[in-house]
């Protein structure tokens, strides 16, 4: 998992982005924190841009939120 870190205009555009699919799925930050085995409170930092997260979990998040292929390359 990423460190605490201040936001830049990358990791807010992308903490929308994960925050979107992951509303569009109909997950709540509780319960897709509860499949990554994360806090709900990393969740919300990571869709805030304050915290990040490796390649790999960013990819589990997407996925479980039905985001694949192409569509989850172009936000990696």
């Amino acid at each position: 998992m990423g460190q605490s870190r201040e936001s830049t205009a990358r990791s807010r555009f992308l903490g929308a982005e994960l925050r979107t699919r992951r509303e569009e799925a109909g997950w709540s930050a509780l319960h897709l924190a509860q499949k990554m085995g994360w806090a709900a409170s990393t969740v919300s930092r990571i869709e805030t841009g304050e915290r990040g997260a490796t390649a790999v979990n960013l990819a589990t998040y997407l996925a479980l939120c039905g985001v694949v292929g192409e569509e989850q390359a172009a936000l990696l």
